[in-house]
């Protein structure tokens, strides 16, 4: 009997391992939504998200929805201020309490949600500020889910931790012991021009929002328009930018450190400029697609694959697909289901009209195979339909919320947290530590 209970005991604590789906849920594009909760049912449904490019989504454990960033509905101007102003919206689609006017611009990567490792439902909203004086910089937003009738409001808004032109690469990464973030961005300084290799980070954790810092690494970079991606351990960093810049690091995600760059291509000095648009790595972390916008001529974009385990990286780039300039390609993103999907803009429009719906803005593409070499990745362009949403350049912001801890790293700082008496007979020991919701066990002698 006390086996019975040992082994139900194990099958709740595999089970609820194996139901961390905070990604399962995408809001992006032209109201799109995919919900990846059953990777073997992935269904669509509406959003009111009207996004070029940034969103972000957060669900709980199960894979319900909790909440996501979207826009007003100002006029979006080209020329300057006013972009449209963000908006936090409830998993009704509804605007969240309090959830209007946090500072957005309407760019590509300028928006990131980490749940705080103080307060059980309560999350930070970063954001930040591209360009425009008096809104550019880094800001966040607290967001309560205990709030409202467990609809969610913004407690705190727009509260700014740097005032300086940034660039649009905003992302976050949980920090080595399981709980805590690390939140992650560049600066940007295009009036006067003053091109760096700065790496600014916060440190979130229980104490709140700490550990400031700048790390001065790798090639100069001059452009606003950026991307900055982990592999899937979170030891692996990349970076690359409109003008052409790829360059891998190393990260250490109990100190925040970034190291050890590689410089795959440098920014072109003079245009026309590669503009390498977003970068992901396959589930394996051996090979990297890049997205190229009019890369290697004015009237072409270009899906490239890299061997990250060649000696020569750049020399291992393999072209997937090719499509003509204006059918531009956008974000890459690796779902749940283990597959890379792609956004497509149609024509560079921003905001379609109600007239333009078609193959090509109304379907995702997809890279079934990410972890194979060359064109058995088997890419299937235009192939996820959206369910009659449309698509533009951006997928939705979103980290690895699940990524576990580093067992047996410096950092790992929480083992000891609230363990709880093992149950155990004479050859079968688990220990459930509640910090990492993990179970640990040592057998011996086992028998059958």
């Amino acid at each position: 009997m006390r086996i019975i209970i040992i082994l139900i005991f194990l099958n709740c604590i595999i089970s609820f391992s194996n139901a961390q789906k905070r990604d399962a849920v995408w809001c992006f594009g032209d109201s799109a939504m995919i919900n990846f909760s059953d990777t073997s049912n992935i269904i669509t449904n509406t959003s009111i998200v009207k996004s070029r490019g940034s969103s972000a989504s957060i669900c709980d454990s199960t894979g319900s929805l909790l909440f996501y960033t979207g826009y007003d509905n100002d006029v979006y101007s080209i020329g300057g201020p006013p972009f449209k102003n963000g908006e936090i919206i409830d998993k009704l689609h509804n605007l969240m309490q309090n959830g209007d006017s946090i500072v957005m611009q309407l760019w590509y990567h300028e928006a990131v949600i980490v749940d705080d490792p103080s307060t059980l439902n309560q999350y930070y909203v970063f954001s930040i500020g591209v360009t425009f004086s008096g809104q550019q910089g880094l800001f966040y937003s607290i967001v309560n889910m205990n709030a409202n009738g467990g609809l969610g409001a913004v407690t705190q808004k727009n509260i700014q931790l740097q005032n300086f032109e940034m660039v649009d690469c905003l992302t976050a990464i949980k920090h080595g012991n399981g709980r805590d973030w690390w939140v992650i961005f560049r600066r940007w300084n295009d009036s006067p021009p003053a091109p760096n290799n700065e790496f600014y980070s916060y440190l979130i954790s229980p104490i709140g929002i700490s550990n400031y810092s700048v790390q001065n690494v790798g090639a100069i970079q001059s452009t606003g328009f950026g991307n900055i991606s982990f592999n899937v351990s979170g030891n692996k960093m990349v970076f690359v930018n409109y003008k052409g810049l790829l360059e891998l690091y190393d990260f250490d995600r109990c100190s925040g450190v970034i190291s050890n760059p590689e410089t795959i291509y440098s920014e072109n000095t003079q245009p026309p400029w590669p503009q390498r648009w977003s970068a992901e790595s396959s589930p394996s972390g051996n090979l990297l697609y890049v997205t190229h916008v009019a890369a290697f001529s004015p009237d072409s974009c270009y899906l490239v694959q890299y061997n990250l385990t060649a000696s020569n990286i750049a020399a291992s780039a393999d072209t997937i697909w090719r499509t003509p300039f204006m059918l531009n390609m956008g974000q890459l993103k690796l779902a749940p289901d283990g597959k890379i999907y792609l956004s497509n803009n149609y024509y560079g429009g921003y905001p379609y009209n109600d007239t333009t719906y078609n193959m090509y803005n109304m379907n995702l593409s997809v890279i079934n195979l990410p972890d194979s070499l060359g064109m058995a990745c088997s890419l299937q362009p235009y192939s996820f339909y959206l369910g009659g949403k449309r698509t533009y350049f951006g997928l939705p912001n979103n980290p690895d919320y699940d990524l576990s801890a580093l067992a047996g790293s410096p950092c790992d700082s929480l083992t000891a947290m609230e363990e709880i008496s093992g149950i155990q007979n004479p050859n079968l020991f688990v220990y459930y530590n509640h910090g990492w919701q993990t179970a640990f066990i040592n057998a011996e002698k086992l028998k059958g």
